[in-house]
């Protein structure tokens, strides 16, 4: 005669479990949000201080955009915010390799300028910088909340 456990489980127990895996997810979700956020705008001030200084124009186009879901992006909205970050001609030609293989994509897009005022910018890394600074503890605040119990 072979012996067991039976394990049955309602309609009604799973949708509570569910609901209540659903709930989890909302909350960590939520928490993971706020985290890029707060770190995003970490990344906005350090840039802001990094970038460098003619008329203030470029630190005051500095900013963190909401894109989507769990989605930001760091921005500088001026037409020389690139050139500044990763130079122009020779400055960029050493500067760029240095960089991650994602940074030096959008970099390559801005090695040269037509703008005689831009030519021969060496490269200021602002936005580079600020968000390596802070990417390691905003990986460790994820980590932090999905470990979390």
């Amino acid at each position: 005669m072979a012996t067991g456990i039976k394990l049955e489980i309602s309609d009604a127990n799973f949708r509570e479990v569910l609901n209540s895996f659903k709930n989890e997810v909302s909350k960590r979700t939520a928490l993971i949000d706020a985290e890029i956020a707060a770190h995003g705008e970490l990344m906005a001030t350090s840039a802001k201080q990094l970038a460098p200084v003619d008329t203030a124009r470029l630190r005051g186009s500095i900013s963190l955009k909401k894109e989507g879901f769990l989605q930001y992006q760091l921005v500088a909205q001026t037409d020389y915010a690139a050139y500044q970050e990763f130079g122009t001609g020779k400055y960029a030609a050493s500067y760029v390799p240095s960089l991650d293989e994602e940074w030096q994509k959008i970099a390559k897009q801005f090695q040269k300028s037509k703008d005689p005022s831009l030519q021969g910018v060496p490269p200021t890394g602002f936005m580079n910088r600020s968000v390596k600074a802070y990417t390691p503890s905003l990986i460790k605040a994820i980590n932090k909340v999905l470990k979390s119990k």
